[in-house]
C-alpha cells in the first residue's frame, strides 16, 4: 500500500476507479438527496437556483456514485433527472435571478441591464437543456462570472468526486475580488478534477428587509458532514479502518487581520488545492473551520503509512505562496488519529485528531499522533486553563523585578519585569508551563494587558521618579502580531504617567522571524511611541544581518545559554563575542543574561559588553524589595 500511496500522491492521479456498483446505472437516489441537502438554503432564504455539471478530460464523465458514463448520454440523463426532481427550484432561476431589482446592482459602467439579462439567460441555457460542454466552455463561463462580478450573488463552489470520497469546499464573495487573485488561487486549474458541481444562491430579503447572505456551509455543518463521511467509511466492509487528519493553519488569523478575509479565503483555497495534489484518489478532504481542513485516509491504519502521508501534506503546505503581491509562508499543524473499523466512531476520531492538531500547534512539532497520554495531558491542561482564568482576576499572579547593571559604572540602570503564578491549588507554576497555555487558549491578550498595566503601575509608584531607570516588559510572539499592541502600550503609559523613554519592550528573535513583515510594521509603530525595543534571547533564532538592520531595536540580549557556559566552552564565548561586536557595528546596546559569578562578569567587561543581569547581581524580587535594593545599591 505504501508504494501505491507514493505513486498516486506523486503523480497527482485523479482517476476514479471502478467499484462494485453496476456500470450504466444513471443516478442513485442517495446522490439526489445529498445534492438537495447540500444546496438547500437556510430557512427563509431562496432555494436552490441553479445546478450545473461540467465534464472534463475529453468531455467524459467516468463515474458519479459508481455510475459509468462513456459518453454524453449518461450525463444528459443525470441533468434531466435532477431537473425533474427539483422543478420548482429550477423555475425560480428565471423568476428571481433575472429580475430588475436583482440585476440592477450588478450593472455598472457600460453594462446594460438587458445585455446582462441576455448574457445570464444564455449562460444557463445549457443547464436546463442538460447539454454536455467542452473544456473550453468551462473557461468561458468562469471568465463571464469574473468579468461581470455579480454583486448581488454569493457563490458557493463545491468540487466533488464522489467515488474518491473527495469534497473540497471553498467560497468567496466576488465583490471587490480581483480576477487575477482568483486565478492565482488556481480555481481554473482545479476544474480538471472530474466533476464540478456549482451552486449559485441568491441572498434573500428577510422580514426585516435587510439582505442576508445564505451560508448553509457553516463550520458546525461542515464538521457534521465530515464526521458523517468518516462514519460511512468506517462502516465499509472492505476497509481495515480510516485515519483522520486535521490540518490547522496557525497563522491564518494573522493573515486575515493584516491582509483581509478575502485574502485569507484565497489562502485556504490554495492550501486545499495543494493537499488535493498530494492525496490518493481514495482520500477525502473538506474544509471544517475557518482555519482547519479535515482529511480522511481510507485503509490507512498504521503509523508509518500515516506519517508518510503527513510528510507529503506538510511539504505541499510549506512551499511559499504568492498572494496579493506578497510571499506568504503557512504554518500548518497536523493532528492524526488512527482508527480501525468498529473501534471508534467518526466523532471520536475527529475529536482525537483535532486534539492532536492543537498539541502540534502548541509544541511546534508540526505532526502529532493521538495517544491516550495526550488525552489525559489535555484534560489537565484544560483544567489549568480554567484556573489561569481565575488567577488573572483573583490575585494569584504577581510580578517580580530583576535588576539590570551597567558593567562599566556598576550602577543599576533598570529592571526586567517577570511574571509569576502562585496557584492556591498547585503552588508555584513556571511561566514555561502556563504561557503556552495562555497563547493557545487566547488568554495571552488578557494576561499581557495585566502585565503591562501592573508593570508600569509598580514602576511609577516605587522607583519611576528616579532618573535614568527603565523597566523592561516581555511581549509574547502572539501579541507582537496583534494590531492593537501599540494602543495597549500607549494606554498604559497614559494611565500611569510613565515616559515612553523609560520603557523597554522585549520580544524574542524567533517571534520577530515568525512573520517578519508584520512584526516589522508593529515594531515601527511601537518605536514611534517612543518606547525602546530589545530582542530577547538573541543568537537562538535565525535572523539575517540584512533584516537586523531594518529592525528599530536599540538593544540585543545575549541568551543565558551562551553566557553561563562561555568560560568553559570556547564556541559559546565566540558567539558572545560575535554578538557584542555585532551590536557595536549596528549601534545597538548589548545586555548579557545569566551572569552568575564574578569571573563571567569580568570576562564580559573585557569583551566590551555594556550591560548584564543575573543571580550574581540579584535574584528577581518584588517591587518594594527592588526599591530597597536601589537605595542600598546607591550607597
Amino acid at each position: 500500500m505504501t508504494e501505491k500511496y507514493n505513486k498516486a500522491a506523486e503523480n497527482g492521479e485523479r482517476r476514479i476507479p471502478a467499484n462494485d456498483t453496476q456500470p450504466g446505472k444513471v443516478l442513485s437516489r442517495d446522490f439526489g438527496q445529498d445534492l438537495h441537502r447540500w444546496a438547500r438554503a437556510e430557512e427563509g432564504a431562496d432555494a436552490l437556483l441553479g445546478v450545473e455539471m461540467l465534464a472534463t478530460r475529453g468531455r467524459r464523465l467516468r463515474y458519479v456514485m459508481g455510475v459509468s458514463a462513456a459518453d454524453g448520454q449518461q450525463l444528459r440523463a443525470v441533468h434531466h433527472e435532477l431537473v425533474a426532481q427539483q422543478p420548482d427550484a429550477f423555475s425560480k432561476l428565471a423568476d428571481t435571478l433575472l429580475r430588475d431589482e436583482v440585476l440592477r446592482p450588478c450593472c455598472g459602467g457600460d453594462t446594460d441591464i438587458e445585455q446582462l439579462r441576455c448574457s445570464l439567460r444564455g449562460f444557463f441555457e445549457v443547464l436546463f437543456e442538460g447539454r454536455l460542454v467542452s473544456d473550453d466552455d468551462i473557461g468561458h463561463r468562469v471568465d463571464f462570472l469574473l468579468r461581470h462580478r455579480l454583486l448581488g450573488l454569493r457563490f458557493h463552489w463545491y468540487l466533488t468526486v464522489y467515488d474518491a470520497w473527495l469534497t473540497w469546499l471553498a467560497q468567496a464573495a466576488l465583490k471587490g475580488v480581483d480576477s487575477s487573485a482568483l486565478r492565482s488561487a488556481q480555481r481554473i486549474q482545479l476544474f480538471d478534477m472530474g466533476l464540478i458541481l456549482m451552486t449559485y444562491v441568491v441572498a434573500s430579503k428577510g422580514k426585516s428587509g435587510q439582505s442576508s447572505d445564505v451560508d448553509y456551509a457553516s463550520p458546525s455543518r461542515r464538521r457534521k458532514d465530515f464526521i458523517s463521511r468518516v462514519d460511512t467509511l468506517l462502516r465499509g466492509r472492505q476497509l481495515e479502518g480510516v485515519t483522520t487528519v486535521v490540518v490547522g493553519i496557525e497563522n491564518l488569523h494573522q493573515i486575515n487581520t493584516v491582509m483581509g478575509h478575502q485574502v485569507g479565503d484565497l489562502v485556504m483555497q490554495q492550501a486545499a488545492s495543494r493537499l488535493v495534489s498530494s492525496m490518493r484518489e481514495t482520500d477525502f478532504l473538506q474544509r471544517i473551520g475557518v482555519t482547519e481542513l479535515g482529511l480522511a485516509l481510507p485503509g490507512v491504519v498504521d503509523e508509518p503509512l500515516a506519517l508518510l502521508a503527513s510528510h507529503k501534506f506538510l511539504k505541499a503546505l510549506t512551499e511559499p505562496m504568492q498572494m496579493a503581491g506578497r510571499e506568504l509562508y503557512l504554518k500548518p499543524a497536523l493532528g492524526i488519529a488512527l482508527g480501525k473499523t468498529g473501534a471508534e466512531g467518526g466523532a471520536g476520531l475527529f475529536q482525537n485528531a483535532e486534539l492532536s492538531m492543537r498539541e502540534a500547534a502548541r509544541s511546534h512539532e508540526r505532526v502529532v499522533f493521538f495517544t491516550s497520554e495526550l488525552k489525559e495531558r489535555s484534560r489537565l491542561l484544560y483544567s489549568l486553563e480554567g484556573e489561569l482564568r481565575q488567577a488573572i482576576n483573583e490575585g494569584e499572579l504577581r510580578l517580580v523585578f530583576q535588576p539590570q547593571i551597567d558593567l562599566q559604572s556598576g550602577r543599576c540602570i533598570g529592571a526586567e519585569s517577570l511574571l509569576r503564578w502562585e496557584s492556591r491549588q498547585h503552588g508555584h507554576i513556571s511561566p514555561e508551563r502556563f504561557i503556552p497555555i495562555a497563547e493557545q487558549s487566547g488568554l495571552i491578550h488578557a494576561l499581557t494587558a495585566w502585565v503591562v498595566q501592573n508593570s508600569l503601575r509598580e514602576f511609577s509608584m516605587a522607583w519611576g521618579q528616579q532618573e535614568g531607570l527603565t523597566v523592561s516588559i516581555n511581549i509574547s510572539a502572539v501579541n507582537l502580531l496583534e494590531p492593537d499592541l501599540p494602543e495597549l502600550i500607549q494606554r498604559a503609559l497614559r494611565t500611569w504617567d510613565v515616559a515612553p523613554s523609560q520603557v523597554i519592550i522585549e520580544i524574542t528573535e524567533s517571534a520577530v522571524m515568525e512573520n517578519p513583515e508584520i512584526a516589522l510594521n508593529h515594531l515601527n509603530q511601537l518605536s514611534d511611541l517612543g518606547v525602546a525595543l530589545s530582542i530577547d534571547d538573541f543568537g537562538t533564532g535565525y535572523s539575517s544581518l540584512a533584516y537586523l538592520k531594518r529592525l528599530p531595536v536599540s538593544e540585543l540580549k545575549i541568551d543565558r545559554s551562551f553566557v553561563m557556559n562561555m568560560l568553559q566552552d570556547r564556541s559559546d564565548e565566540q558567539i558572545v563575542r560575535t554578538i557584542i561586536n555585532l551590536g557595536e557595528n549596528f549601534g545597538k546596546k548589548v545586555l548579557a543574561e545569566g551572569v552568575e559569578d564574578e569571573s563571567t562578569r569580568g570576562r564580559l567587561r573585557e569583551l566590551g559588553c555594556a550591560r548584564a543581569q543575573g543571580y550574581h547581581f540579584a535574584r528577581p524580587m518584588p517591587a518594594d524589595e527592588f526599591a530597597m535594593f536601589l537605595r542600598k545599591f546607591a550607597r
